[in-house]
């Protein structure tokens, strides 16, 4: 009774199955079909009914006909794949597996057939694949696939067009071939631990060689494929060619380092701050010139450093820089040194900008003018020096002029005096050859 009940509910399962369940004699008669199998042979003429292979395509009938007979002969368990014809004549594609049923001596006498559509599933891998082969053949990187030993199995245009070589020409030469001998361990080290399973991925930069010996950087992502259902492992290779990008980036590594070597060996001091003055960058030249590490300055502002006279002046012209008022400026400032000394500088200051256009760093060019200062001070005492003796010497002039003007004036007046018409001398008068310390003034005889 128990036998009875499990019977019928697996008939029931069968049943109610979605799949065609059939069972046929070793000349494919139907013997049974479920529900689904009989709805597909419904609608057949009664000559047709008895053909198990009517409803497939005629382009598939034959083979899967043969299939069948080699199945029962050999007793080997076959999946068969092939296009079906349903009664409106539309095509669809079905997947059977097909298992041979033996008696107690083991003779093959039915076979058992459980069929699926997989028109819908087969329409989707033929899009996907349709799909990768295009991506495959029209993608702008090349792609490769290789197997575990390195050896090209598949390569697309891009990177024939990358490697200068045709596949066929690629599928005689292994990854090593193509490798610069000096990145060769390196890449290989990356593929040992893919293979071990220490790493599903790894990315590497290395350069390969093109016909004619021409060397070229590529970037390779690298990705090892392990069948689920058993099969070769193999790798997926996504290639691009950076030797531009390598020019540039060796080009902006040259200029960075004599951009370096300008700011470490600049005689001037070169110094950084953000917008609060923090010190962010400066040279050695400038750590010199005030007497501070690069940790102890680091820890300072402009404000630390600055002369408390030039606190205004610098104030307004760092507000007008950032603002934008202004682009740069140049002032002589004072800075106070670590041992308290002051130290003038003209300071060449500029605004630095974010790759948005928002302010964000000063660079200030500082060259120390102390000595100038100095020397502009001296200069300047000794001018008010000789412009003081300068003076001495004009009023010195001045007052011997009027000495001189007054003797004259005396004498002269005394001449005219003694000269007068009533009483004219007739006296000799001294030789003008004389000196005039020697000859005393004339005294007149009718005086005496």
């Amino acid at each position: 009774m128990q036998a009875r009940s499990l019977q019928d509910e697996f008939l029931r399962v069968i049943e109610n199955t979605r799949d065609i369940i059939g069972l046929y004699d070793v000349a494919g008669k139907r013997l049974y079909m479920n529900a689904p199998g009989r709805q597909w042979v419904d609608g057949l003429q009664e000559d047709e009914r008895s053909d198990p292979f009517v409803r497939i395509h005629p382009e598939d009938r034959d083979r899967i006909r043969a299939e069948f007979a080699e199945m029962v002969l050999t007793g080997e368990t076959r999946r068969l794949e092939f296009r079906a014809l349903t009664l409106d004549g539309s095509i669809l594609l079905m997947q059977s597996e097909a298992s041979p049923v033996r008696d107690q001596a083991g003779r093959v006498i039915a076979v058992l057939s459980i069929a699926r559509n997989v028109t819908d599933e087969r329409r989707g891998e033929a899009v996907l694949k349709a799909t990768v082969a295009t991506l495959f053949e029209t993608t702008a990187v090349g792609i490769c696939i290789t197997d575990t030993e390195g050896r090209h199995l598949r390569a697309n245009a891009r990177l024939q067009e990358i490697l200068g070589y045709s596949e066929a020409e690629l599928k005689s030469r292994t990854v090593w071939d193509l490798t610069l001998p000096a990145d060769r361990p390196r890449v290989g080290k990356l593929r040992a631990d893919l293979l071990a399973g220490r790493i599903d991925r790894f990315t590497v930069e290395k350069r390969i060689v093109r016909p004619g010996g021409e060397i070229r950087w590529v970037i390779c992502y690298t990705a090892i494929v392990r069948p689920p259902l058993g099969g070769a492992s193999f790798t997926v290779e996504i290639v691009d060619d950076i030797t531009e990008r390598k020019r540039v980036d060796e080009a902006l590594r040259e200029r960075e380092e004599l951009l370096e070597a300008i700011f470490d060996h600049a005689p001037v001091g070169i110094a950084i701050t953000d917008m609060d003055a923090r010190y962010l960058r400066a040279n050695p030249r400038f750590r010199r010139m005030l007497g501070y590490s690069e940790e102890e300055l680091y820890r300072l502002t402009g404000w630390d450093l600055l002369h408390e006279a030039d606190m205004e002046t610098n104030r307004r012209l760092r507000e007008e820089l950032f603002a934008g008022v202004r682009p740069d400026y140049t002032w002589e400032r004072r800075y106070i040194r670590k041992n308290g000394e002051v130290l003038w500088a003209q300071n060449t200051v500029a605004l630095i900008r974010d790759a948005q256009g928002a302010p964000r760093y000063a660079i200030a060019l500082v060259e120390d003018i102390t000595r100038r200062r100095l020397a502009d001070a001296a200069i300047h005492a000794t001018a008010e020096k000789l412009q003081a003796l300068s003076r001495r010497l004009v009023d010195l002039q001045e007052a011997e002029r009027r000495d001189i003007a007054r003797e004259l004036h005396d004498r002269v007046g005394q001449t005219l005096t003694a000269g007068a018409p009533s009483r004219r001398c007739s006296c000799p008068r001294p030789s003008r050859s004389a000196p005039r310390a020697s000859r005393p003034p004339p005294r007149c005889a009718r005086a005496s």
